[in-house]
């Protein structure tokens, strides 16, 4: 059994292989250019987007702008990478001055509650 599922593997390889081949898949690309270009010629909508598609020279500046773009933000980011860890050091103290205020605040009325319910009830 194994024998005829390795042979079928193979026909089928050798089979796409030899369809690629005719087809100048892997060969000059001429013929693909030929064949694209008289479908373009032939249709006025395949026109219209081939116009729109960039030239090489501009997606060339495209991501040269924006690889520089990143480099910039990336290097104005690390410049100001003290200033950051100053802000959020500060922002944290800050964050927990208040939260520990809020605590002890609570934590005097929770103490301050059981006395005035203790003095209540003396009274009654």
């Amino acid at each position: 059994m194994g024998v005829i599922w390795q042979g079928t593997k193979a026909a089928l390889f050798c089979g796409a292989a030899y369809t690629l081949a005719k087809a100048d898949v892997w060969g000059d690309n001429k013929a693909t250019i030929e064949y694209v270009n008289s479908k373009c010629e032939s249709s006025d909508r395949i026109k219209y987007y081939k116009m729109m598609i960039p030239s090489s020279a501009e997606l060339r500046i495209r991501f040269a702008d924006s690889w520089n773009n990143g480099v910039r933000s990336v290097f104005s980011f690390v410049d100001n990478l003290p200033t950051h860890t100053v802000n959020a050091a500060c922002w944290t103290s800050t964050q927990i001055q208040q939260l520990a205020a809020t605590v002890g605040e609570s934590k005097k009325e929770s103490s301050t509650a059981p006395a005035a319910q203790q003095e209540a009830a003396k009274k009654k």
